[in-house]
Formats: structure tokens, sequence, C-alpha cells
């Protein structure tokens, strides 16, 4: 047997099955079919041990596979990236020419082998995929993050596969940010890449379990930092807001809930719009109106002043500025860390510069343009 990571809440979170079969490949195809009726509907699943026995006389054999959704888990192997392949032989010699023969490209993980006491023949099979991390102290396993928190606030395993963000209450001085807030806000930056073309920003999605339900406040939100002017001239930035708790007229995604009570949090460019934090100016205001109409808008125009009230298409903000780009920078916004701290082009919040609310959020398969980051 072989343990990947923690099952976290006990059996009730544990899902497993065993299949049997006499050769590797009525066993890896039994184990197949299981493994997609068990762990395709988990959010994010884990596998968190596969053990292969032998039983009777050796001609028969077993493969048990436990494992729970990401959320639940602390490390593991991503079930998604997993795949196996078997071998089968009655000496060392022929099992150790066998286990070379076998090819696979993705990272092997773990080989095992099994028999039994009156079996002439031993099975084995070598498991590839990704290994998550966990145990506590972060698995590194996504190292183009980082920790933003500002005051009583900041990210637990900011590399893991599933951080968890806790903002306290606690008084603090002016100065951690732009403005002169002093509350507190957990930010856990993704470096997805600067001056990417905001054209290119197709989608993004995250899962996110509320560890303390018992206080309510803002929920898992995202910003993105946008340079409307691109690498023309001075930069003019604007952060974008994708937020679950705004109204859904405004059209700023989509947040289901899980069976494990998580909820995941989806955001598509093609037909949903950002929140921008106050309005969007025209760049030929002085010959036209002083500010891009939003594409939904619920509060009276002009919008300045009235940001969380409008959202505005991807396609509304280009046709204004064709060059804007996604930019990790200093962009001043008073809710972000004091300049000179420069923030990643994607975050995911809670919290705000006036928070005093204690909250913990456990993030889980977070995606930007369908990749995990």
């Amino acid at each position: 047997m072989s343990r990947y990571g923690t099952i976290l809440g006990g059996s009730a979170n544990a899902v497993s099955f065993i299949v049997q079969g006499a050769t590797p490949e009525a066993l890896l195809a039994a184990s197949g079919v299981a493994g997609l009726a068990t762990f395709g509907p988990l959010q994010d699943p884990v596998i968190t041990s596969i053990a292969l026995t032998g039983a009777g006389d050796g001609h028969m054999f077993f493969l048990e596979v436990q494992g729970t959704s990401g959320v639940n888990a602390e490390g593991g192997l991503d079930a998604t990236t997993i795949s196996a392949q078997g071998f089968i032989g009655a000496e060392a010699e022929v099992l150790t020419k066998a286990l070379q023969a076998v090819q696979n490209a993705s990272p092997i993980v773990d080989v095992q082998i099994a028999g039994s006491a009156k079996g002439q023949r031993v099975l084995g099979i070598v498991i590839s995929g990704t290994l998550l991390g966990g145990g506590g102290g972060g698995g590194f396993n996504y190292p183009n993050r980082v920790d933003c928190s500002v005051n009583s606030a900041h990210v637990q395993d900011p590399y893991d596969a599933t951080p968890v963000l806790h903002a306290q209450s606690g008084g603090n001085v002016a100065g951690g940010y732009n403005g002169g807030g002093v509350g507190n806000k957990t930010i856990l930056g993704y470096r997805v890449g600067d001056l990417l073309p905001l054209s290119q920003l197709v989608s993004v999605e995250y899962t996110w379990l509320d560890l303390n339900p018992a206080t309510s406040g803002l929920p898992v939100y995202a910003n993105f930092v946008i340079a409307l002017n691109g690498l023309l001239g001075s930069a003019i930035y604007k952060i974008g807001v994708i937020d679950p708790a705004s109204p859904a007229a405004l059209a700023n995604g989509s947040t289901v809930v899980n069976p494990d009570g998580s909820r995941t949090t989806t955001w598509l460019a093609a037909s949903m719009n950002l929140l921008l934090v106050n309005a969007l100016a025209s760049p030929g205001f002085a010959v036209g109106p002083p500010f891009v109409a939003p594409t939904v808008s619920l509060a009276p125009l002009p919008p300045a002043g009235n940001w969380p009230s409008n959202s505005y298409s991807l396609a509304a903000i280009l046709a204004a500025y064709p060059g804007a780009t996604l930019a990790e920078a200093s962009s001043l916004d008073g809710g972000l860390p004091k300049a000179p701290n420069k923030t990643p082009a994607f975050m995911l919040v809670t919290g705000d510069s006036t928070n005093q609310i204690i909250r913990a959020f456990k993030l889980s398969d977070v995606k930007f343009n369908g990749v995990r980051v």
C-alpha cells in the first residue's frame, strides 16, 4: 500500500473502490471503469492511497483506491492526471525486465507489486500522474504565487494545492494600503503573465470552501490589474473584479454549490462581464462622453462613483482600449498593498481595507484560461 495524502474530516469525506482481476489488463480495465464512476462526480478529485494485494493461490489480484474531493485532502495524487501500466511474472529477473519495458512519459509516482504465499505469479503496476503537496507544510506545487495580504491577514500554504485565506480581527494603523484603510485583507496573487493582452483572457474558475461559516462577510473574489494603455505611454491602471456576491443582472460570473459544501465560481469572457473599480474614463473624453458606457448599469449615469453597480464586457473595454493588458504592477489602487509593492495581474481575495471580520476559506482547483495555477 502507498499513501499519497490525508483525507480531512474522517470517513464521511472518503470514497473508494476495490476491483479484482487475474491479469494486469483485466485489473486496470476494471479500475478505470470503477474510478470514473467513483471519482468522476467529485470536484477536483484526489487519490490519497492505492493498495495492490494478491490472494488465494496467486491467480487473483485486488486493487483498492481511496480518495476524496480536493477541498477535503491534504496532499494526494491528482485523479485527473493518473494513469497506470501493469506487468506480471514469476521470477525477479522477468519482473525487472517487464518493469524496465514500461514506457510512460508522465512522471512516475509509485510502483507496487503483489503476490501470495502459494502463488507462482507476481503482478506489478506502475502509477504515473501529478503528486500534490500537503502535510501542512506547503508542497511548492505552484511556485508562481505570492502572498500579498495586508495587516492581520495571511495565506496559509500559498504554494500548496489547497491554500487557505485567513483574515483576522485586529487594529492597525494606516500605511499598509495605498489608501488610508486599516482593515485586514487576504490576497493570494497568481503570476499568470505580465502584459498578457486582455484579449487573451478567456476564463477563470476557482473553488472555495468557507471554513468559518458562523460569520458573514465578503466571499472569495477575484481582482485583475489591467493596464488600459498597455505598453504605450505612462500606465493607466484599472482593477477588474469578479465578485460572487454581485447582483446576477451584472453577469459577473456564476457560482454553484457543490455536494461537499464548497462553491465553484466561473467567469467566461465571451458571455460575462467584469466590475471595474470606479468608472472607465473615455480615452477621447475631450471630444466625446467622459465615460465609457457600461454594458450593464444598475445605477444612474454617469457611473462615476457607482462602480459596484456597473459591469463591462471585455469587448466594451477593448473597444475603448484595444491595447489593454493584464499587468504585474504597483497600480496605486487604494485597496492594494502600498507602493512600491507590485501585485500579480490575477489575485484571489477576501476582506477589504475596512475588514475586521474573521474569515477562512480553503481554495482548490484554481484555473486561469483553463489551466491550473
